[in-house]
């Protein structure tokens, strides 16, 4: 398996290793494809920030108090 080592990607990873026999899984820093499209537009800037902030809640381990569910 080939991902980034952004958190939801390592997440979707574990998620599958536990369902699947993977061989191997490789990581690699996930390159900045939208630099211009953030620098240029709030839209996309309001995008990746909410992204961010959702992955942190949602795939980081003991981040579940910011959102107050439980984990």
């Amino acid at each position: 398996m080939l991902i980034s080592t952004n958190s939801r990607h390592r997440y979707f990873a574990v998620a599958l290793a536990k369902r699947f026999e993977v061989a191997a899984v490789i990581s690699g820093k996930e390159r900045n494809y939208y630099t211009a499209q953030k620098e240029q537009s709030d839209l996309a800037r309001n995008h990746f920030g909410c992204r961010k902030e959702a992955g942190q809640i949602v795939f980081e381990p003991n981040r579940h108090e910011q959102c107050g569910r439980v984990a």
